[in-house]
């Protein structure tokens, strides 16, 4: 898979495809007064290279958390310890415009932000552990769920917006979206492993029925993605690195993209049964820091990677359809090498034997 760099020159910790292949970035170097920039940019990265942004805009804090609804323009972020909101000018997002909705600073500091499909509500998760979704843009709340007994890592809403799911820190739920009531919970396979990251998969080609995908680290193991049903039944379980898993995101057609806390970057087929298998993985670290964000872009379905080392990374996408055959080829081109070698060190010995009994 091909790839290039670039450096923006402030931490980055969010990255979301924002279509016509361009992407929004999020990040910054916080409240303190180090000089570097706090900011939400937009870029497009089409042909798997950067051009100048399209758009950028300063924040008074650095951009933490970040959603996106491309069907009415609406970026919600976690911008220190307030939701912002935010809007395109229009559809070619040729710039950003702040916007004045934005929720009440309240007396926990909300930690991630997900729109639901349709782009009518917005679930925010705090860090004491509260999730709760509104109607979007009135903020006026529909429902709380308050299972997690630690900040809320990561949440999201299935395509149908029935059910969310929410992760913290030692728990993970699938709750009711309208209700905040509890569907089940997830557990993981191992006592001390912990629930990164989690996302529902798109319905439709090549998975019919929706799946939900987390991630699972253990220390000093590794991480791993596991799918589930919706009914809670667990379907599938697979390591992909050797190290912690710190970023997650899933594609159109259901290609599920990891990135590492050393700066690796894993991507997984999945079939119509919820099954994986490893399509691509780095050779060697393509960031210096732990990967923070990974999003596709559209149409061209590249992936765009973000550390807190201040790189972003694009990869071709269409390189990933390939890569298990060219290894595959690789691998048999080397089996039958050893073959060849093995036969040429026997044949000659045999050979000799055979003539000095």
């Amino acid at each position: 898979m091909s790839s290039q760099s670039y450096v923006l020159g402030y931490p980055l910790y969010a990255v979301e495809g924002c279509g016509d292949d361009r992407v929004l970035l999020g990040g910054g170097g916080g409240t303190l007064k180090s000089g570097v920039r706090n900011e939400l940019g937009c870029y497009s990265v089409a042909g798997n290279g950067m051009t100048a942004p399209r758009s950028t805009l300063p924040t008074k804090d650095a951009v933490t958390a970040m959603s996106l609804s491309e069907k009415d323009g609406w970026i919600a972020t976690v911008i220190g310890e307030e939701v912002r909101t935010f809007t395109y000018r229009n559809t070619l997002l040729t710039s950003i415009v702040p916007m004045d909705e934005g929720l009440p600073k309240g007396e926990s500091a909300p930690s991630t932000v997900k729109f639901s499909a349709k782009g009518s509500r917005l679930v925010v998760g705090f860090e004491d552990g509260s999730v709760r979704v509104y109607n979007f843009p009135s903020f006026s709340e529909i429902c709380s769920f308050s299972g997690h007994s630690h900040g809320v890592v990561e949440v999201d809403t299935s395509e149908s917006g029935k059910l969310a799911v929410s992760t913290s820190k030692s728990t993970c739920f699938v709750w009711d979206a309208s209700s905040g009531q509890s569907a089940f919970e997830i557990k993981t396979k191992a006592k001390k492993a912990h629930i990164r990251s989690v996302a529902f998969t798109k319905s439709g080609e090549p998975a019919p029925v929706s799946f939900v995908v987390t991630v699972e680290n253990e220390n000093k193991v590794g991480g791993f993605v596991s799918t589930w049903n919706e009914s809670g039944e667990k379907k599938f379980f697979v390591k992909v690195m050797k190290e912690q898993i710190t970023a997650m995101t899933i594609s159109e057609s259901n290609l599920v993209a990891c990135g590492g806390s050393e700066g690796n970057v894993s991507v997984l087929r999945m079939d119509t049964s919820g099954q994986l298998s490893h399509c691509y993985r780095t050779r060697s670290p393509f960031h210096i820091l732990a990967v923070t964000s990974l999003s596709f872009t559209t149409p061209s379905r590249d992936l765009v990677s973000v550390s807190a080392d201040s790189t972003m990374k694009c990869y071709a996408a269409k390189a990933v359809e390939s890569e298990p055959a060219f290894n595959l080829v690789v691998l048999l081109l080397m089996l039958l090498l050893l073959i060849s070698f093995v036969l040429g060190i026997y044949i000659p010995y045999a050979q000799h034997a055979s003539q000095n009994p």
